[in-house]
């Protein structure tokens, strides 16, 4: 059995892409990389402040399964409900453009 390095997968699958292709890859790929780092971010700002998702869902106005959602990746809030879980955690929420 032969065995492929992901690496070569990868750059043989996007090699082998129409630019239409490509460009929903990407857009894909971006969106994907926003939900987990939201995701991250939801988690870590919780755990820091010492709150269960039960807590901080009642902070917010919402329910556990809410709070779990976004921080498995599954559920991506918008802006205004990252600012609430934000406060209710003690943080604040900050964005900041930097070239690529």
């Amino acid at each position: 059995m032969k065995v492929y390095k992901w690496e070569d997968v990868l750059a043989n699958m996007l090699a082998n892409m129409t630019p239409e292709e490509r460009q929903a890859y990407d857009d894909y790929d971006a969106e994907a990389e926003a939900q987990i780092r939201t995701a991250e971010l939801v988690y870590e700002m919780r755990t820091q402040a010492g709150l269960t998702q039960a807590e901080l869902a009642r902070r917010v106005g919402s329910k556990q399964p809410y709070v779990s959602a976004i921080e498995c990746g599954r559920q991506a809030p918008t802006v205004a409900t990252l600012m609430k879980l934000a406060r209710a955690t003690g943080n604040r929420i900050t964005v900041q453009a930097v070239p690529a």
